[in-house]
């Protein structure tokens, strides 16, 4: 499946999530359209009332349903203190809503390509698409990026990120002895050596668990 398609189709799985359902109709012109209906018939928001271009029109017309069911219930586990894991679906549907790409793509799908089917759920590929949309860095530098962001927390990863992304935008990270540290910022220094443990553990889980990998690909090292 390719990238417009689980992008449309994780758009459709999400409204279905809220309780709605999206429909084809036509204006008063005649034009084609999309239409939301409420299968719980409360019509929140006056939501049956909207008209809507385009899937981006449709997402944005949803953004107090994005507030009740998504943003304010990872705030709420965040005051928590919940770690919250890169894979948790709440955190992936934030990811979907904040994400420019995603958003560039839904202004793209008018009702006449427009197609709902859905033969699997498109939420690990949907995941992949966000992780190199918002960690390149991690994915273009470590070896074995991807299973990495399947077992290192979400706010972890991006902590890698802006790690690597000093590293690569400042004068004062040095390489010295195979080693890479920052003369001014701690906070890299700490990130850096957490990125290394993490990455040789997963190696040996690898081994240990005698997973196979791709030989052929090519090692990257910082």
């Amino acid at each position: 499946m390719n990238t417009i398609n689980i992008i449309k189709s994780f758009c459709v799985q999400l409204i279905h999530q809220y309780d709605l359902e999206i429909k084809i109709a036509q204006d008063e012109n005649g034009k084609n359209i999309f239409k939301i209906e409420d299968l719980q018939n409360h019509n929140y928001a006056n939501i049956e009332d909207g008209e809507f271009h385009n899937l981006a029109d449709v997402v944005e017309g949803l953004d107090i349903y994005h507030d009740d069911y998504i943003f304010d219930s990872l705030e709420k586990r965040n005051e928590k203190g919940e770690d919250i894991k890169n894979d948790d679906w709440d955190l992936i549907a934030s990811r979907f809503l904040k994400s420019d790409k995603v958003f560039d793509i839904l202004k793209q799908i008018y009702p006449h390509n427009f197609d709902e089917l859905i033969t699997h759920d498109v939420y690990n590929e949907l995941k992949k698409i966000l992780d190199k949309e918002e960690f390149p860095l991690l994915y273009c530098y470590i070896e074995k990026a991807e299973e990495l962001y399947d077992i290192v927390y979400y706010d972890t990863l991006k902590e890698y990120e802006q790690s690597l992304y000093l590293y690569f935008e400042t004068d004062d990270i040095v390489r010295e002895d195979d080693e890479i540290y920052s003369k001014s910022n701690n906070e890299f220094n700490v990130n850096i050596i957490k990125l290394a443990e993490d990455v040789i553990q997963f190696n040996y889980f690898l081994e240990n668990e005698n997973i196979k990998t791709s030989e052929n690909k090519e090692s990257k090292e910082l």
